[in-house]
């Protein structure tokens, strides 16, 4: 029996013997060696200097890996990381790290396509960490994954949920299935994703949504800049506030926002739907060419600058030098505005148009 042809039941239910008889190839033996090298000289720099930094563990992670005298195969690496279930919670802490650059050196490129290809490979990642169980409808992961990137990259079809923070990329490419995280989420959360649902309870750091062609992202809480950029379907819908650039480019899909959105929302924007129910920074619009933006409270300086097409529909008050070198769209102000071409004086009301 190969451990490749687990089941995902299997992989949650095996027992420390099973792995044992599983896990006597050259390769695997290699790999087994060295992260026991790595694991003691950590333990050895931390009994010296009561801590380690992350930069001197790569270097010996990567001194160990690069050293291995054999070719290891992708099933080397899964049956040492289904092997990680049995160890200690301190060899446990360092092993998202090894395991990094262990893919990393396999497929001499820096991210883990190839390794992460489906779903059964996601099913085998959860075996690293030894709080984990599954029930009828998810599989559950009790540990911090803030090391693991591209988690669940092409998925399509199971359940997932994550107790703790998790890597970059998270969902990237997935079609379908659900994620969801309790803690934070870093860079890229569902790029290119065609299908499925992803919740961040926490905050997500940038470019959410980049590029995604469906399905559906909540974020509960804070987004960082780009998020949305060239996404062409799908709905992004984020509790708390933005920090600059959303919708950068987009194409289409939907966009709500229950926060404040910061400057140059919607620039360069080509289609689609974006809803503010906070307020903006200046340049909002910004040479927007296509698409609906609509602000429920108040736009900040040169709404509509340089803007070529598409509409803004502003509820609350807008600030100076709206419309600036506008080419071509609408502007719909229901609260105050300044009217520069009457000495900055203040108007209740209007409507900008300027077509051919």
């Amino acid at each position: 029996m190969k451990l490749t042809e687990l089941t995902e039941t299997e992989y949650a239910s095996v027992s420390e013997s099973k792995v044992d008889s599983l896990k006597h190839t050259e390769g695997f033996a290699e790999i087994t060696s060295a992260f026991e090298k790595v694991h003691s000289e950590i333990a050895e720099e931390k009994r010296k200097n009561n801590q380690s930094t992350l930069k001197y563990f790569r270097l010996i992670s990567k001194r160990e890996i690069e050293n291995i005298p054999v070719r290891y195969t992708k099933e080397d690496i899964t049956k040492f990381t289904f092997s990680l279930a049995t160890r200690s919670e301190e060899e446990i802490a360092i092993s998202g790290t090894f395991l990094t650059d262990l893919i990393m050196n396999h497929y001499k490129k820096n991210r883990w396509n190839r390794f992460l290809k489906n779903a059964k490979t996601l099913f085998s990642l959860k075996t690293v960490f030894s709080n984990t169980n599954m029930n009828e409808e998810y599989t559950i992961i009790t540990e911090n994954l803030p090391c693991i990137n591209y988690f669940g990259y092409d998925l399509n079809g199971p359940k997932v949920k994550i107790f703790g923070d998790i890597g970059h990329c998270l969902g990237e490419g997935m079609k379908s299935g659900r994620i969801i995280v309790t803690g934070n989420c870093r860079d890229r959360c569902g790029s290119y994703m065609e299908g499925g649902k992803i919740i961040i309870e926490g905050n997500a750091k940038d470019f959410v949504g980049k590029e995604m062609k469906g399905g559906i992202i909540h974020i509960l809480g804070n987004a960082g800049f780009c998020c949305g950029a060239r996404m062409k379907k799908g709905s992004i819908f984020i509790n708390g506030d933005v920090t600059r650039d959303l919708g950068y480019e987009m194409n289409g899909g939907f966009i709500s926002i229950k926060g404040n959105a910061g400057k140059d929302t919607a620039s360069f924007m080509c289609g689609g739907i974006l809803e503010i129910k906070g307020n903006t920074g200046i340049s909002c619009g910004l040479y927007m060419k296509r698409g609906l933006v609509t602000i429920q409270g108040n736009c900040g300086n040169s709404c509509g600058y340089h803007m070529e097409g598409g509409t803004i529909h502003i509820k609350g008050n807008a600030g100076h030098y709206i419309g600036y070198k506008m080419m071509n769209g609408r502007i719909y102000v229901e609260g105050e505005y300044y009217d520069e071409t009457v000495q900055h004086h203040k108007c209740k009301g209007g409507i900008f148009v300027k077509e051919d």
